[in-house]
């Protein structure tokens, strides 16, 4: 996580040093739109490794679920065992 966040930071950097290079009055016309489409791009892969972070707690919380879902079913299962029926006849002695 920590590893993203520089990421993403360093992204944000680059970003706005493009957003200013495009927008600076000593950048000639003809190179704005090479720092707008950069700005652009950067925009959209900050966007994916935010979805991939949320995608990534999303599995891990799925993980933990599962793992949950697994003991209350083997929990339950200890319970439930199966133990002979005891059965008293009608003479009185019991049958297993």
């Amino acid at each position: 996580m920590s590893e993203r966040r520089k990421m993403i930071e360093t992204i944000e950097d680059l970003i706005q040093s493009s957003h200013k290079a495009a927008r600076s009055q000593y950048t000639p016309s003809a190179q704005r739109a090479k720092w707008t489409r950069p700005a652009g791009q950067l925009i959209w892969y900050k966007e994916q490794i935010l979805r991939g972070m949320s995608l990534e707690a999303t599995a891990i919380d799925q993980q933990i679920l599962w793992k949950r879902v697994e003991e209350s079913i083997a929990r339950s299962q200890l319970q439930n065992r199966d133990y002979p029926m005891i059965v008293f006849s009608e003479a009185g002695c019991w049958q297993g």
